[in-house]
């Protein structure tokens, strides 16, 4: 869960954000530097369609191993598993 302030197109975010397969996900590495060195997608329950390609359901893994320099020989390496939910919802009111 995240709140703050990001300057661009709410599309643009959204697509930057999600990574349907782990190809995708070292791109997004590649992008944002942030520090995860492994990654799978453990269990993908809804997988995006050409009709809907921002929903999705999966369940993923991945080790982050990047700390400042100054802290790297105390700081281990260190590995989640979450959730990630994606997809749009239109009010029609």
């Amino acid at each position: 869960m995240g709140l703050g302030h990001c300057e661009g197109l709410m599309e643009d975010d959204v697509y930057g954000s999600i990574a349907s397969t782990e190809e995708l996900m070292m791109v997004k590495t590649a992008y944002a530097s942030d520090g995860v060195v492994d990654r799978r997608i453990l269990s993908s329950i809804i997988t995006p369609t050409p009709m809907d390609p921002l929903r999705a359901l999966q369940i993923k893994w991945c080790v982050n191993g990047s700390a400042p320099k100054i802290v790297s020989s105390m700081v281990r390496k260190r590995d989640f598993v979450y959730v990630e939910s994606s997809g749009i919802v239109m009010n029609h009111s």
